[in-house]
């Protein structure tokens, strides 16, 4: 997921801090981590896996100094089976 040095998904500069959160949530993944490149700024993110193959659903909430300022929402859709 995340490169040295990059946030693959987000772009931030260096190293982001992850932390694997717990939820009783089946086929779902909570994450929690720091961007920094933005001092103050840290996202919580729920990955949750559809049923059908190839589909799955990420939220954001973008925290400033423990505040909620933003969302983030995205589906996706695998569009192809070809791994380089």
């Amino acid at each position: 997921m995340f490169s040295p040095g990059r946030c693959a998904t987000t772009g931030c500069g260096g190293r982001p801090s992850v932390w694997p959160a717990s939820a009783d949530a089946p086929g779902a993944l909570f994450l929690r981590f720091r961007r920094v490149d933005l001092p103050g700024v840290e996202i919580l993110e729920m990955i949750q896996m559809a049923p059908e193959p190839g589909i799955r659903m990420r939220s954001w909430q973008w925290l400033e100094d423990g505040v909620p300022v933003r969302r983030t929402l995205v589906q996706e859709r695998r569009v192809s089976n070809h791994v380089p």
